[in-house]
This record gives structure tokens, C-alpha cells and sequence, in this order.
């Protein structure tokens, strides 16, 4: 729903203060606010309409949202083409069960102009409605409109040149539309903004443009055909300002986040005339294996928004209503060619057909831009995982003639016969001149009956390790089917090579545990759902010696998504700081970091889930009992795993930050139920005033805990933020002065 009554049952929930040029925490987009609702009609029939729509709001905060669904309808027949109140009436149709209902009516919202699929995206009122792949499907007459307007807005770029400025559209029209140039560079697609008073607020934001500020988007294309004019075959990035100066970042798909890329070179500047100019890159490094030699037409979109006091007013180069949403299946685009006859440089590189090989040979096509007519030499090698050559006697080298200009040259590249794996192209070219250049590529080879090969295998393997092995395989099978051609094929190829290891480990050692570093593997959760947990093995001190009985160190955190963030600290402290045990601890820790639990999850699912980890750890490392760590919001199910498993803790670290808040509300006598009877259980706390001042449960937890008798062997006050590096840095030291648990 998009009223400004629910605004707060939107926001995410409050995030660890991470390291800012590690990660990037998604927002949901708001202020989508009520007046903006109603404001577009109030011309023609200002109160009548203005009234109604107050009274369907007003029924909405009475909790009473069927009758309100009711109203809408009626609304919308009256006053038809309201984007957002079309959206509300969809929102509350997919509330009450009718998906189908709800689709057709989020169409009209989308007909009607509603362009903010980002919020559609993450609104739980439209789940299972917002990602349906038929709201891309156009009648003839829009999809021609669009067709046609994407070829009449088409781009063409010259090397080392600005192209001329486009203006963008926007719905306020006048003198104020931004405009935009394009340079084709060596090492990417630089793109100047140039905006005029109102345009410019992004220069004001402090939000960057991915949390909600205003900004710009840009979407990079590889197109279907050169008649497309939306595919799924996309690269995001956007830019902005945070914090009163540029910034700009990449989406990545395969973690849904945006990431900061240095390469991007945000820039701002004011012209002669006091407009805002912001330029920045597009590296062709964040789009491999892609580059304007061997796709000499992508497509582009670039939307320019205002902030949410305007109600997200866009200006664009085509009109998209999933441009700011990144995760979209389909994205809008215009023409993009790159003039190769402006190239006044040699140049060389290469595409595959695909970057993944099956029953056929993949085709190899070469471009060359060379200085002169002449003979060539072109060399192709082949090397598979381990870098040795797959041909008989070696690369293999050929003379080719080549024109002054570009040149064009087609190969077969057969790795049929090879084994399943990840294999590196990798050409050569001596000009005629005598310069050289090579180009490389991964082409990800699966070889006839691989998945029922990897399905025997994973059979051989004992039957507690079975699902961590199932799921990867599931994931390699889904992602293939999912592959988009001649995308990058490394994520695939890691995950294979993993699970081949694993395989490895399994036959060498009998378990599919490495002898030291970070695993992530599928355990039972509370009503046997697979759920996962990431482990960080330390390494054995001295190899010569009987290695110590493992120690579970039970991690429980609700910064979702970040869990390989903080093995990754956790791994840094054990391999790379100077660490001095206490005189007695006796044991081998093992760190199992389950991922976060959905947000607002009860405090008794919670718990659940800590103790269904906490039991498969145990019993999966052969330990007695575990070390617990909570941090902030972790804290809570920790104390409460506690009270219930006091034979399985041994000792507690907590984390105390404005996120702890197990028992809202509760304070004083009213936490002694919840915190009653005390388990014989040490408890370490780390307290954070500068975050509990402003919130959470912290000190009225602390002291409650000594008034009912816990065991509080240790405080600590910590100036600043609680940070994920700051809780692993703590924890690590924490863990290595403890005794053993036994």
C-alpha cells in the first residue's frame, strides 16, 4: 500500500552500522504520500474527489481495509486513470486472496502511468502479484508505440568523443528536462548530466539514489534483437550524492545489492550558466564479457529523479516503470551503436556465442581494427581448470590476412569430449605491424549425464552431508537454466567447483568439511525446513600434535545477508592476528554463523531456530556444549536458548546495541518473567551507550539479569557504533580466553 499511514510498516529493520565502502544496505523507496495520491485530479473536480479519497484513507487507519477495497473500487470506476489509488485497489485485492483480480488491476496502474515497480517490488501487499511475468506483456498498439519511440530516440557514439546532448522527456515538459552526452572511452562509457534548477536536487540529497534519493539510473543492455526495445539481459548502475558529495555503484544480481565501484569516478561540477553537471563511468570491466568491439549495438535508458517531495518526478530516455528497480526480469532501452570507423587505434577482441558449451560448437567471432593491410598471425589456446593445454601439441597458429579497418574473422571453438569444468580461451593476434594483443574468455563446459554423475556421487557421501551437496547441485541446475547467453559463466563455475571439492574432500576424508576455512551448509531448521549456516573451521596450531576436540561457537546476528562479511572478520582475526590463548582453553573453535532469520520474526520462532542450529552443531561436531555470542538483536533468542538448553551453553558474549529489544516495552519487574530462573550459564556484555541511549532494551536487561541471579562475569562499555567488524574482532579474542567448554 502506498498511504502515508504505512509508511512505517515499510521500513526495513534497523541495520548493523557496517563498513561503508564494504557494503550497501538495500532501503525500501518511500514517500509515496497521500497528497501525491489525490493531487493529480483535484483540477477537475478538486473536492468531491479530494473527499473520497480522504474517506477511503480514513477507513484504512480503522483497520477495516475489505470495506476500504470496496471504496476504491467504486473510486476508481468514478474517477478512472488514478495510478496509485489503481495500485492501493491492487494492493488490497491481493490482501484478500484475489492474485488474478489484483494483477489485472496493478496493469491498469501500470496503463495508467504508475511507474514505481521498485516499491511495488518489496510492498508485501503485492507479493506474488509485483514479480508476475505477464505485467510485462503489451497489447500491439503499446508495444509499436514503444518500439517506435525507442528507435527514434537511438544514441550513436564516436571514440573519445561527446555525442551530442540528448534531451530527456519528462511529463512537466518546458525548458527544465535534463540532457545527457555519451563518450566512448578505452576503458568505459563516460555519461554527462547536465540539469537545470528543480533537476538538480540530487545535488541536495542525503540519500544516495539506491536508498531513495534522488538521482540517476542508468540501464546497460545486450538486446534480444536489433528491434528490442526491453530484454532481461541487463546491467543497473546509478549515480548521486551522499552526504554532500557524488557517489556512484553497481547492482549485483546475484546478491541483490548495490556496491560501490571505484572505477565509476563520480564527478559534479556547475556549468557557465549554473546548471548541475555530473559525470560518471560505466567500466566496460563491470559488464564483461561485453565490450563495443564485439557488440557494436547495446541499448541504454538513463531516468533522472527528482526526490519524494515531488513525488519521484522522472525525466528519461525511455519511460520504464521498472528502471529503478533493479531486480526486474525486463528492462526498457533505446539503440546504442558504437561507430567503429571513428576507432584511430588498433584494436582486438572477441565474443563466444555462448559462455556455456553443450551438444554443439561454440562459435568464436574476432574483430580487429588494424592500422594497415597485411599478414596476421593469429594463436588459440585452450586451457582447462588446472591451466593445461587441452589441444594435441598446444596452441595452435595460423596466418590471416587482414584490411586496413575492421576486420572481421569467424572460428569453432569444440569442447565436446572435454570433462565437466570451467575452460579458459585465450587468442592471440600479431598485427601486421608486428604489435600483438590477446583476448581471453571462460566458457563453462557440462558434459553429457554430468548431473546424474554428481547425483551418484553426492549418494556416497553420508547422509547428514547429503542436503548442503543437494543444495548446490539444485543451484547449479537453476542457474543454468537461468543463464542468459554469453554471460559471464564464473558464479556457475564457482559453485561447481565447489561442490566437485567437496566431492573430493568426501572420498579423501570421509566428511565434506575442509581441514580449515569457511563452509556454508544446510541443516534441519525447527520443523525440518532446510535452512543454512556458514562455518569457519580454525586451523590446527600444530600439526604434529593430536588435534583439540572442536568447539562450537554459536554466532546468532539479524544482519541478513551479511554472514559471509563477518566469517570473513572472523577468519582475518584467526589467520592474520597476533593471538594469545588463555592458559585454559583447550579446544579447536568452530564458528557457525546461521543466516539471519526473516525480519520480524516472534522471539519464540527465533529461539526455535537458535536451538534446531545449536542441536545439528552439536551433534554434526561431536561437542558437548557450545559457546553462545548474540549479537544486538541476536541477543535476545540467545538468552532465551539459554534459559532452555543451560546444558548445552557454556558461556554467553552479548552485544548490547539499540537493536536488542526482545520485549518491547518491557522494563523493570515486567522482564523478570522473561529472564527467570537464571541457568548456571557466565555471561560476558559488551554495552554500547551512544546506540542503547537511543533505544533498545539493553541496560534494563543488564540489570535484571543480576536481580534474578545470572552469572555476569564480565562488563564492557564500548565508545561509538556496535559493527559487525567490531562484534567479530571482540568475539574472536573473547572466544580464545575462554575456557574450554565442557
Amino acid at each position: 500500500m502506498l498511504p502515508a499511514t504505512k509508511r512505517g510498516s515499510v521500513l526495513p529493520p534497523r541495520p548493523l552500522p557496517f563498513p561503508r565502502v564494504v557494503i550497501l544496505m538495500p532501503v525500501i523507496l518511500l514517500g509515496l504520500l497521500l497528497p501525491d495520491f489525490v493531487g493529480q485530479a483535484r483540477a477537475a473536480d478538486p473536492l468531491p474527489r479530494q473527499k473520497t479519497a480522504q474517506a477511503i484513507f480514513d477507513t484504512l487507519r480503522t483497520g477495516d481495509w475489505r470495506h476500504a477495497c470496496t471504496m476504491l473500487e467504486a473510486f476508481n470506476t468514478r474517477y478512472p486513470g488514478d495510478k496509485r489509488m489503481l495500485y492501493n485497489q491492487a494492493c488490497l485485492e491481493n490482501r484478500a486472496g484475489d492474485a488474478r483480480q489484483a494483477l489485472a488491476t496493478l496493469r491498469r496502474a501500470l496503463a495508467a502511468g504508475f511507474d514505481e515497480m521498485g516499491f511495488a517490488l518489496r510492498d508485501p501487499d503485492l507479493t506474488g502479484v509485483a514479480d508476475d511475468p505477464r505485467l510485462f506483456r503489451l497489447d500491439a498498439e503499446a508495444a509499436n508505440s514503444l518500439a517506435a519511440l525507442s528507435r527514434n530516440r537511438a544514441l550513436r557514439v564516436r571514440y573519445d568523443a561527446w555525442s551530442p546532448a540528448a534531451i530527456l522527456d519528462t511529463a512537466e515538459g518546458g525548458g527544465l528536462a535534463p540532457t545527457v552526452e555519451l563518450r566512448w572511452l578505452q576503458t568505459g562509457l563516460r555519461i554527462r548530466i547536465t540539469t537545470g534548477k528543480g533537476w538538480d536536487d540530487y545535488a541536495a540529497s542525503g540519500l544516495p539514489p539506491w536508498a531513495g534519493g534522488a538521482g540517476v539510473v542508468v540501464t546497460l543492455a545486450i538486446p534480444d534483437s536489433t528491434a528490442a526495445f526491453d530484454g532481461g539481459n541487463t546491467f543497473t548502475f546509478a549515480a548521486g550524492f551522499e552526504k554532500g558529495g557524488p557517489t556512484a555503484a553497481q547492482y549485483l544480481p546475484g546478491v541483490r545489492r548495490w556496491q560501490r565501484i571505484t572505477e565509476m569516478d563520480p564527478k559534479f561540477d556547475r556549468d557557465k550558466d549554473g546548471r548541475a553537471v555530473l559525470t560518471f563511468s560505466i567500466p566496460w570491466q563491470a559488464v564483461m564479457p561485453f565490450h563495443p568491439l564485439a557488440d557494436q549495438r547495446m541499448g541504454i535508458n538513463i531516468q533522472v529523479r527528482r526526490d519524494s517531495t515531488h513525488g519521484y518526478a522522472k525525466a528519461y530516455l525511455m519511460p520504464d516503470p521498472w528502471a529503478w528497480a533493479p531486480r526486474a526480469a525486463r528492462h526498457r532501452f533505446v539503440p546504442l551503436t558504437f561507430k567503429l570507423e571513428s576507432l584511430d587505434r588498433e584494436l582486438f577482441m572477441g565474443r563466444v556465442s555462448d559462455s556455456i558449451s553443450g551438444d554443439q560448437p561454440v562459435r568464436l567471432r574476432l574483430t580487429v581494427v588494424s592500422a594497415r593491410d597485411g599478414q596476421a598471425r593469429l594463436t588459440l589456446g585452450f586451457q582447462d581448470p588446472a591451466t593445461h593445454s587441452v589441444l594435441p601439441g598446444g596452441p595452435h597458429s595460423e596466418p590471416v590476412a587482414l584490411k586496413r579497418g575492421v576486420n572481421t574473422l569467424i572460428r569453432q571453438v569444440d569442447f565436446r569430449g572435454l570433462q565437466t569444468g570451467a575452460y579458459l580461451v585465450h587468442v592471440g593476434l600479431r598485427f601486421p605491424d608486428g604489435d600483438e594483443a590477446t583476448w581471453s574468455t571462460s566458457v563453462l563446459r557440462f558434459s553429457p549425464g554430468w548431473e546424474q554423475d554428481l547425483r551418484q556421487r553426492i549418494a556416497r557421501v553420508k547422509e547428514q552431508e547429503q542436503p548442503t551437496l543437494d543444495r548446490l547441485l539444485a543451484s547449479i541446475s537453476e542457474a543454468r537454466a537461468a543463464h542468459l547467453t554469453r554471460r559471464n559463466p564464473g558464479p556457475i563455475a564457482t559453485t561447481v567447483q565447489d561442490l566437485q571439492s567437496m566431492l573430493n574432500q568426501a572420498t579423501a576424508t570421509g566428511s565434506i568439511l575442509p581441514e580449515h576455512g569457511p563452509v556454508t551448509m544446510v541443516y534441519p531448521g525447527p520443523r525440518g525446513q532446510d535452512r543454512l549456516c556458514t562455518l569457519y573451521l580454525t586451523a590446527v596450531a600444530d600439526s604434529t600434535r593430536k588435534a583439540p576436540p572442536l568447539l562450537p561457537v554459536l554466532v546468532l546476528h539479524q544482519a541478513a545477508g551479511h554472514e559471509g562479511y563477518l566469517i570473513d572478520r572472523i577468519a582475518r582475526n584467526h589467520e592474520h592476528g597476533k593471538l594469545t590463548s588463555g592458559p585454559d582453553f583447550h579446544g579447536r573453535p568452530v564458528y557457525v554463523v546461521p543466516h539471519a532469520p526473516q525480519a520480524n520474526m516472534p522471539l519464540a520462532d527465533e529461539q526455535a531456530e537458535a536451538r534446531a542450529c545449536l542441536s545439528w552443531a552439536l551433534d554434526y561436531l561431536a561437542a558437548s556444549r557450545a559457546l553462545g555470542v548474540g549479537i544486538d538483536g541476536g541477543a535476545g533468542p540467545l538468552l532465551s536458548l539459554a534459559m532452555a538448553e543451560p546444558g548445552r551453553i557454556a558461556r554467553i558474549l552479548v552485544f548490547a546495541g539499540q537493536g536488542l529489544d526482545p520485549w518491547p516495552g518491557a522494563t523493570g519487574a515486567a522482564l523478570a518473567p522473561h529472564l527467570t530462573p537464571a541457568p548456571p550459564v557466565p555471561v560476558t556484555w559488551v554495552a554500547f551507550p551512544l546506540e542503547t541511549g537511543h533505544g533498545g532494551q539493553g541496560p534494563a536487561i543488564l540489570a535484571q539479569l543480576r536481580r534474578s541471579g545470572w552469572q555476569v562475569t564480565g562488563e564492557t562499555s564500548v565508545q561509538g557504533g556496535l559493527s559487525l567488524s567490531q562484534a567479530a574482532d571482540r568475539m574472536v579474542l573473547w572466544v580464545i580466553k575462554s575456557p574450554a567448554a565442557r
